[in-house]
Formats: C-alpha cells, structure tokens, sequence
C-alpha cells in the first residue's frame, strides 16, 4: 500500500458514476475548484463521491479549494494576439478588477492565462506591449510578478461559496491566495458563523504568502504548495527550493502538506507522461509531502484513471527504493521521544502502529517521522479521520465502541486483520496535577 497519498480534482471527465469509482478506489480524497464548479456539479458530485465512498468501505476526504482574489481577463469574446501589437489592459482586454491596477507602473511584466501570452506596460494608462501572443480565452488570469496588490485575501464574491461549502461539510478549505495569517483567522471566523469548524490550509501562491510563510503555517491546519501561479509571482528558478522548504517547515509542525499544479500536465492530452513529470513527482516524495494533487489531469483530462495509475506507480516505486525525508521532532518533549522510540520498535519487529486519537496529534507525529510500518489511527471523532486520511503512512479506522479502545484491542485487532500491532496512545491530561501520561504496548 501507498503511504503518500492522492488527491484528485472533480470535473466533467469524471462525473460517469463507473469511471468515478474506479478513480475512487485508488485516490483518497477529491477536491473541487471553486473557480470553476457549478451549483449543479457541486451537489452531484458531493452526494456520488459519498455514495461510492460508503460502497467501498473506505474514507474520501473532500477538499473545498476557493476562488481567493486573483485578477482576471474580462473580454467578452476571444482575442487574438499577436507579437509586438499594443494594447491597452483596461479598455481593450479588460480585468474584473481595474482598481487593483493602481499600483502599475512603466516596466511591469504581465502574464496572462498562466504565462502562455507575456506583455510588458510601457506607460503609465495601462497601455501594454505584447512580448508573445496567442488568443486571450475569456476569464483568463492575469499575473503580475513582483507586485504587491493590496486587496483582501477573501472579498464578497468569494465569501459567497463559504456557505455552500459549509452546507456540504467539506472535510478541508484550502484557501486561495492567502496573503498573511489573518487570512486564515478571518476564514475560521466566517465558517463558525455556520456552525461549522473545517480544517483550513493555506495556498502557498502569492508572494506574500512566501514573505508570511511562519505565520501563515502557524495559524493554518497545513499547506499546499500551488506551483503554478507561485512560478509566476516569483522567479520561476525559486520554486524547487521553495518547495523543499515549506513542506519541511509545515512537517516540523506536523501539519499536513500537498504539492500540487502540473505534476502530469501531458497526461491531459496523452496517455504516458514526460520523463520530467515523472521525476517531478518522485522528487515530492522524497521532499516529505503526505499526498499529491492532481488538476486538470482528472477534472478535464481525457485520461482520468490513467493519470492516476501513473502517479501510484510512482509513488509506490519511489517509496520501495529510495530513502523519503524525515521531520525529526524536538526530542526535549519527552512525549515526542516517546513517539520517536515507539517508531524504531515498531520498525524493528516489523508491525505496524495502532494510534487512538481523539484530535490527531499523536498520529500527526508518528506520520511526520515518516515510519515503514502503516499507521492505524483510531477514533470517534469522524472530523478527524478524514483530516487524516491525506497524511503521509496513515489509515483512519472510525471506532465505534464505548470506553477505551483497550477493552476492545482484540476486537479491533481482529476487524483490522492484525496478529500483532503496537499501541501507542496518549492518556487525557489532568492539567491541575500537569500530568500526561503516555503508553506504547504490544499487543499480540
């Protein structure tokens, strides 16, 4: 089994029930791109990923990714571009919103649609140069590198989503274009007015976000590395290293973190990936990441399933051969080198770990530590599980007995398929005493 994790995003190329299954036997969550669903493919493919998720017996994590602010295009039609023409960005192309354009000057480069078409300002009305043409679909993004446009994170248009996504109980929100911290705080905010507490990462896609990254993780549940639009916010060369740091920063928190954006782009139109894409994704393991998404390979791409195949074999290879990087934890905490020696038993006899949890931070730890063995965590709390379903080397098991799962161990045991296993758990803290008790067992 797999132990880095697969998320994939939902579109028109999976929503036939047969070829949404067997994608779902593979992958272990499925996110959806506010951008671009509709209230119709939202309620469709929310109520069939949780049918198909209760015929197979296991967990799918939804994830919610949002709209955040970005600029975009606003023609009305396509237009067509070619070399050296000059335009003006406003009146001629149009972006949805004009005021945020305040800060332009002489000299800015300007990236639409991902890059494909590059212009230059060459005065101060918005007039621009074209360095490459092609055609300007319509809401294509526009990116302006260096550029620090001061505009709110979540604005009125994107909050509108907030309460669907509460209505459908995502398990995640990633948030788009996270620019500080409070971005974050503001988010968990507007969601607690639903009654409804996700776990919020951050998109790591601004520069900003890159300036405010110990913060950002601080205050957030985990990140995802969005490469697409960071290669365009800041110096495409950065982004390898960029993304080797921030995963090790978000793992030394034992938070999750997702590596995302073009890792099987071919695959959109071709059955076999690049030699690149592949070394592409075998690099994400090796950087630690619990799991890696998939875009428009899955959600527009002609070869769904095959995309997926792909990327599990090399995971899997990747995982068999070469050495994935550890996040040691800070040993002072006597609990963390208790977590850390229960890995090394559990390594040495060869059985994998079985974690109770209510909240997750013991399975959090132990995933961070990259073991060989699997990790069961075990718990009530449904929240919970499917929060750690995309962790690196975990299977959420959902407990449904009264008491301890001790008094229940054989049982357990017996459902999961175990000879033997070791336990580690953490007691409740008696914080007047400041006590917390910890234990590590073999059970066989």
């Amino acid at each position: 089994m797999k132990k880095v994790k697969i998320l994939i995003t939902y579109g028109p190329s999976l929503e036939e029930e047969k070829v949404l299954e067997k994608t779902l036997k593979i992958v272990d969550g499925v996110r959806f791109n506010f951008s671009h669903t509709t209230d119709e493919g939202l309620k469709k493919g929310v109520l069939a990923i949780r049918k198909i998720e209760k015929k197979l017996g296991k967990y799918i994590t939804l994830l919610a990714d949002t709209k955040g602010f970005e600029l975009r295009t606003s023609n009305k039609k396509p237009i067509e571009i070619k070399s050296s023409v000059v335009l003006n960005l406003i009146k001629d192309i149009g972006v949805n919103h004009p005021a945020a354009l305040k800060k332009i000057k002489k000299g800015q480069l300007v990236l639409i649609d991902d890059g494909k078409i590059k212009a230059r300002v060459i005065d101060d009305n918005f007039n621009i140069k074209f360095i490459k043409g092609g055609t300007i679909l319509l809401k294509r993004k526009i990116n302006l590198p260096n550029l620090t446009i001061e505009e709110k994170s979540l604005r009125r248009e994107n909050l509108r989503d907030f309460k669907k996504i509460a209505q459908y109980r995502f398990d995640i929100v990633a948030l788009s274009f996270v620019r500080s911290g409070k971005d974050i705080e503001e988010a968990r905010k507007i969601f607690s007015k639903y009654k409804y507490f996700p776990r919020v990462i951050a998109k790591i896609e601004h520069g900003l976000a890159v300036k405010n990254k110990e913060k950002i993780i601080e205050k957030s549940d985990g990140v995802m590395m969005a490469r697409g639009d960071l290669a365009l916010e800041v110096s495409f060369e950065k982004v390898p290293i960029l993304q080797k740091k921030i995963v090790e920063m978000t793992k030394k928190e034992n938070k999750l973190a997702i590596i995302a954006t073009q890792m099987l782009e071919s695959m959109i139109e071709s059955l076999m990936p690049t030699r690149a894409e592949i070394s592409d994704v075998a690099n994400a393991v090796l950087d630690g990441a619990d799991c890696l998404m998939l875009s428009a390979e899955t959600s527009i791409g002609k070869y769904p399933l095959e995309s997926i195949k792909t990327m599990e074999k090399i995971i899997t290879a990747t995982e068999k051969e070469l050495e994935i990087k550890k996040f040691d934890l800070d040993l002072k905490d006597p609990k963390n080198l208790i977590i850390k020696n229960s890995i090394e038993i559990s390594e040495k006899l060869s059985i994998p770990i079985l974690a109770p949890t209510f909240f997750g931070e013991t399975p959090f730890k132990l995933s961070s530590l990259k073991p060989k063995n699997l990790i069961y965590a075990v718990s009530r709390n449904l929240d919970t599980l499917r929060y750690l379903n995309l962790f690196f080397g975990i299977k959420p098991v959902l407990f449904k007995g009264k008491g301890f799962l001790i008094n229940k161990l054989e049982k357990t045991k017996e459902e999961l398929g175990l000879r033997k296993c070791l336990l580690v758990f953490k007691y409740p803290s008696n914080k007047k005493k400041n006590i917390v008790t910890f234990s590590i067992s073999l059970a066989f």
